[in-house]
């Protein structure tokens, strides 16, 4: 008798275990990490001159640089689902651009541990900048060819699809339309 009621006690406790909602604050901070802000700004300008010591010619520079206005836009997303297929998914951005033309911009996809990094950086605006794709097991493509199999990769390819369609529709719709004649004497 103790045996069945023990086997109801714990058949309980898994049944609260998993019907209890754990999204999003478990999962959102088992994701988010300080590490990664840290890492993303390391090279941006408010790091390195906060790390380093300055020169006289370096301090006019800056003096220059303050006296005309600036901006500069740091942006954050992330989205992450659980799918049909049990399987954890998760797409993060962060973007920073100044008036310079500094621009850092990295896009993490995540698809149950496997994860794909793609990272952008641009110094000045007049230069090309660098790209460069991670992948932290298998190959790249083989990692788009699983994202296409989710639901964010499914939305993705469904927008193209959109946008190719619209496109396509555009210069039908822009075919120039006979105008009437404005103040003609004959009237409807």
């Amino acid at each position: 008798m103790a045996s069945l009621e023990q086997s109801l006690m714990d058949l309980d406790i898994m049944t609260n275990t998993l019907l209890t909602p754990t999204f999003p604050t478990q999962i959102l901070l088992r994701s988010m990490n300080r590490n990664d802000d840290d890492e993303f700004f390391k090279d941006l300008p408010q790091m390195q001159s906060s790390t380093k010591e300055q020169s006289h010619q370096n301090e006019q520079e800056e003096q220059k640089k303050e006296d005309q206005q600036g901006f500069s836009s740091y942006s954050y997303s992330t989205s992450s689902i659980l799918d049909e297929k049990g399987r954890r998914i998760s797409s993060s951005r962060r973007r920073y651009e100044d008036s310079s033309g500094r621009l850092k911009a990295v896009h993490e996809r995540d698809v149950d541990g496997k994860r794909l990094t793609t990272i952008w950086n641009r110094s000045k605006k007049d230069e090309e900048g660098q790209h460069k794709t991670i992948c932290s097991s298998g190959s790249p493509e083989e990692f788009e060819k699983m994202w296409a199999d989710t639901d964010f990769g499914k939305a993705h390819q469904k927008k193209l699809e959109e946008s190719a369609d619209a496109a396509q529709k555009k210069p039908e719709e822009h075919v120039e339309q006979p105008h009437e004649n404005i103040g003609s004497a004959a009237a409807p």
